[in-house]
């Protein structure tokens, strides 16, 4: 059932990646736009359309990411699978969905996609975790100067280094807020997916980052807490599935293990270890 709160607004949503996808920010884009559906908001996702386009594709990702809810997910026509061109391609013509001029804001993580819905007049409630002045110093006047437009209205990051980040750059403090993202243990593995999270991708173990982009500052050593034991046990992902290692477990069965610790660093060299040199 779904729950009102305050007045109902129509918000158009911007995702630039080709779907379905596993990426964080996916999650949080969907799960977002379904939470405000669910309280009574009229929520639309503007995504690029696959090759593959079909008459069931809205129905097939919102089943992918297990989401109950009045959501519409509109695709629009995308350019190529470069990722970098692709996110130009669909910003520049973002403003040509039919719910961009009538919407109340837009809300949206890519800056170029920000920044061109302002130059067409919208307003824009921005989400993202990266201290982008930080990562990128060359940029930060083009990151200013849209932040602390009229119609920017406001910027929510998932950090406290994140929200400093950006006051630093001069970004107004009533403009900023901090809302950590949430977490539900049960997206580990939903719906729809345990297909494609059955199969363990062929290539080397891939070192966990956690980094100051996110804020959280340096890497944590592993020592000989449960939480720090269970990281050995997460050395499936992405092993070469002839691996016939006793600490390899496939993908479905990993999720109770990721669940006790806050990051999991896996040094490349574990995985010549316990498989062997490949890539």
């Amino acid at each position: 059932m779904s729950e009102r709160t305050g007045v109902p607004r129509r918000i158009l949503f911007s995702y630039e990646n080709l779907l379905p996808t596993t990426e964080a920010d996916a999650e949080s884009i969907f799960n977002t736009a379904a939470a405000l559906a669910r309280r009574g908001h009229d929520a639309i996702v503007s995504v690029p359309a696959p090759p593959n386009l079909g008459p069931g594709f809205e129905r097939d990702v919102l089943d992918y990411y297990g989401i109950d809810a009045p959501l519409r997910i509109t695709p629009m026509p995308s350019f190529t699978k470069n990722i970098a061109l692709q996110h130009v391609y669909h910003a520049m013509h973002f403003p040509e969905h039919p719910a961009f001029a009538d919407a109340d804001y837009i809300n949206a993580r890519n800056p170029i996609v920000v920044m061109r819905a302002l130059q067409c007049g919208q307003r824009v409630l921005m989400d993202h975790y990266r201290p982008w002045g930080d990562q990128f110093p060359p940029l930060q006047p083009i990151f200013r100067r849209f932040m602390t437009h009229p119609r920017f209205l406001g910027l929510s990051v998932h950090s406290a280094y994140a929200y400093q980040s950006y006051r630093r750059l001069g970004v107004p403090e009533a403009k900023l807020r901090v809302i950590h993202s949430g977490f539900d243990p049960s997206r580990m593995d939903g719906p729809g997916r345990s297909a494609a999270r059955s199969d363990v991708r062929p290539g080397r173990v891939d070192r966990a980052r956690a980094d100051r982009n996110r804020g959280r500052g340096q890497g944590q050593r592993t020592g000989g807490t449960l939480a720090n034991r269970f990281i050995d046990l997460a050395l499936s992902l992405r092993v070469r599935r002839s691996c016939d290692s006793p600490l390899v477990r496939p993908a479905p069965a990993i999720g109770q293990y990721r669940l006790a610790a806050q990051a999991l660093p896996v040094p490349r060299s574990r995985a010549s270890d316990l498989c062997g040199s490949h890539s």
